[in-house]
């Protein structure tokens, strides 16, 4: 009786604990931000999403080796933010959080403190990915589209941006990546797409496949968030039966805790 009146404060501490550590995977987009780069260093030769310039690695950050993709700076006064590597929202912040009612009372910020469902979208691993700073913040919220647009801003990146039209046509290699996080998206929070732009993202996810770092990814996110995408699992091999393992930390516990009280 002593033993078990010593152990549950214990063991009520460790479930704390844990139940913290995964809340913050889920839900903390500065977590999830400090994350981002240990998966990347997993992958085979990673690269950026619109450019593909070849990440490298230093201590527990990574940047884009820009001369390796051949990419130039649109405006000078962004040198400084193209040699970064900032983390990009597929589908932006902007896009899913004005769907919400804190939106309206004081934007992100205030969402990001105050909405427990926004900050797990803020912060959900499959919707972010590593981009060249410059191209990040030219994206802003536009819009993905297709139009055999040939324009090369930045270089040999074949990313294209139509400011005017508030409109991006990522790379070929980027729009299977983009399309699987819209649906995956869509699928677990509900989020809004228009029907030309489901139409897209359906058509760009059967027509650009995963790759072997796609797959990879979607397992180690897996690891660390607890849920894998979908959209990516379907189509890699040995995936197809994949489980999200996020409810299994408390099934081990409830065991514990039987055990302790047989005690």
């Amino acid at each position: 009786m002593q033993l078990r009146h010593i152990l549950i404060p214990f063991i009520f501490a460790i479930v704390a604990a844990s139940s913290f550590h995964e809340a913050a995977a889920m839900s903390d987009y500065p977590k999830a931000r400090e994350i981002l780069p240990d998966i990347f260093r997993e992958l085979e030769k990673p690269k950026t999403l619109y450019c593909s310039c070849p990440l490298i690695f230093k201590n527990n950050t990574y940047y884009p080796n820009l001369k390796a993709c051949n990419y130039q700076v649109r405006r000078q006064s962004q040198k400084q933010l193209a040699s970064k590597i900032t983390v990009e929202h597929i589908v932006p912040a902007w896009e899913f959080g004005k769907q919400f009612s804190c939106w309206k009372k004081g934007g992100r910020k205030h969402c990001s403190v105050s909405d427990d469902l926004f900050m797990e979208m803020e912060g959900d691993l499959h919707n972010l990915y590593p981009s060249v700073g410059e191209v990040n913040q030219d994206r802003s919220n536009f819009r993905f589209s297709e139009w055999n647009a040939t324009n090369k801003t930045y270089g040999k990146c074949q990313t294209v941006i139509d400011f005017k039209h508030r409109r991006v046509q990522p790379q070929p290699a980027a729009r299977g990546i983009i399309a699987r996080a819209y649906l995956y998206m869509q699928d677990r929070y509900g989020l809004k797409i228009s029907k030309n732009q489901q139409k897209l993202f359906k058509a760009w996810d059967s027509k650009y496949p995963p790759d072997a770092n796609e797959c990879k990814r979607n397992e180690l996110i897996l690891k660390v968030q607890g849920n894998q995408n979908p959209f990516v699992s379907r189509k890699c091999k040995g995936q197809e039966n994949l489980k999200d393992i996020k409810e299994e930390p408390l099934d081990n516990f409830e065991q514990l805790f039987k055990d302790i009280f047989s005690l």
